[in-house]
């Protein structure tokens, strides 16, 4: 795990943020990482059918298990990484830092 990450919620915990506070914290990260890549999407739609002329034809079946298995994994290294963390108390844990 990032040490920025393993810091950001002990300091979080150690001010008094709960656990769900920090996962909520961390999921909006991830949901403002899938808006910048809905964004790029956006982006690449504009750029293959307005500026190049060329039709968009992705093939979506392959798009949509690429991206649900990329979520899937994340989402598993994500809990596996937080749990750890999230569990500890926090002044051991800083002390390891």
């Amino acid at each position: 795990m990032g040490v920025a990450l393993a810091a950001a919620a002990l300091a979080g915990t150690a001010l008094g943020a709960t656990r769900s506070q920090i996962l909520s914290a961390q999921a909006l990260e991830y949901g403002l990482l899938a808006g910048l890549l809905a964004l790029g999407l956006t982006a690449a739609w504009y750029v293959i059918t307005q500026i190049f002329s060329f039709n968009w034809l992705p093939d979506w079946p392959v798009v949509l298990m690429t991206l649900g298995g990329g979520a899937l994994l994340t989402l598993g290294l994500w809990i596996a990484d937080s749990l750890p963390v999230l569990a500890a108390r926090p002044a051991r844990a800083l002390r390891q830092l």
